[in-house]
């Protein structure tokens, strides 16, 4: 299988959500019991809308990476990273998600805003979404603590299942 490597742009949104909602809901049971029964085209649904917003937060300090499959042009895998807080040696900016407009960042919060309550995933079980993060933010924090240099932050990894 060959595939390209480059930076995730706001108009990937849809390609990206497809392939991280569908392999999560595919592969791992707790994520998928988030979400009741919800059928798994809404689920993506209000991801693709959620997605613009959610590549602009943050993107000082995030890189947006995809795997673009070479003959059929689908996305194959996301992962998004996050540099050093206190290190500005690295700011890698060819997966670096550009600055959006004021009109597509308004674009961006409204759709955003129609898709969550509250600023929560509309759907989402918030009590198990509550119970399943603690616990591993916990360890993601014992594990950042343990480093003595700066180091990215491997924030978000989906890859296509099939």
């Amino acid at each position: 299988m060959s595939f390209t490597i480059s930076a995730v742009t706001y108009d990937d949104a849809a390609g990206v959500s497809k392939n991280n909602v569908t392999d999560f809901y595919h592969t791992d049971t707790h994520w998928r019991a988030l979400w009741r029964s919800m059928p798994l085209d809404e689920i993506i649904e209000g991801a693709t809308a959620r997605m613009p917003h959610s590549l602009l937060s943050g993107r000082e300090k995030k890189r947006h990476q995809k795997a673009v499959h070479a003959d059929s042009s689908e996305i194959m895998s996301y992962a998004w990273w996050i540099l050093p807080d206190d290190d500005n040696r690295i700011s890698w900016t060819e997966a670096a998600v550009r600055e959006p407009s004021q009109e597509e960042a308004d674009k961006f919060q409204t759709a955003f805003q129609a898709n969550t309550k509250g600023g929560s995933i509309k759907g989402v079980d918030e009590n198990l979404q509550a119970a399943l993060g603690l616990t591993l933010e916990e360890a993601e924090v014992a594990a950042m603590r343990s480093q003595e240099d700066p180091f990215l932050v491997l924030g978000y990894l989906a890859v296509h299942s099939a």
